[in-house]
């Protein structure tokens, strides 16, 4: 992420979306990719009448998408048709409450959050006071500490709190996952 920051991919993105639309209109514009074509949605319309008719007529289980999830998430609405996919969508609905303004299960979130967060600057304050009186700031070490920590008690429970070890093989995982050939 840092290297396509520095590189500003989605700058670049942009512009050459802008490009291919000033050439070609609106579209959809359709690109023969090898083993497959692709529509390329060059409008806003288009793109909302796909969002709107998915996952039927439009699918959503590309190859890649496929590929990565099929070994790291084998049962993930995005990946699934059918019946299946209903059943499933329903289940992430039921469980994400989208329709919730907010999810009945934020206030645990918070304050395991806010338990994280102080204990950066507790943390920081112990640091400082035995260094000259530093101006402290929140860095990234800190904050990655803090976030995995969050996130091991979010998804695992606190007893998972302290375990570096999930979070470095949860990050391999994802790593592996990203890079699977089609």
């Amino acid at each position: 992420m840092s290297l396509a920051e520095w590189l500003q991919f989605d700058r670049r993105a942009v512009q050459r979306m802008q490009v291919v639309h000033d050439k070609y209109g609106a579209g959809p514009l359709l690109l023969r990719v090898p083993g497959r074509s692709l529509a390329l949605l060059l409008d806003p319309q288009h793109v909302q009448l796909v969002l709107q008719n998915t996952p039927e007529p439009f699918a959503t289980a590309t190859k890649e998408k496929l590929a990565a999830l099929a070994h790291f998430e084998p049962k993930d609405v995005l990946i699934s048709s059918g019946r299946e996919r209903q059943v499933r969508r329903e289940y992430n609905e039921k469980v994400l409450e989208p329709g919730r303004r907010v999810h009945h299960r934020a206030s645990s979130f918070v304050r395991i959050v806010d338990e994280e967060a102080r204990r950066i600057v507790d943390e920081e304050a112990r640091r400082l006071c035995s260094e000259a009186n530093e101006r402290g700031e929140l860095n990234w070490e800190l904050f990655a500490a803090a976030w995995y920590r969050v996130v091991r008690r979010v998804i695992f429970g606190s007893t998972a709190i302290g375990d570096e070890e999930l979070s470095s093989l949860m990050a391999r995982l994802r790593r592996r996952a990203n890079f699977i050939c089609v």
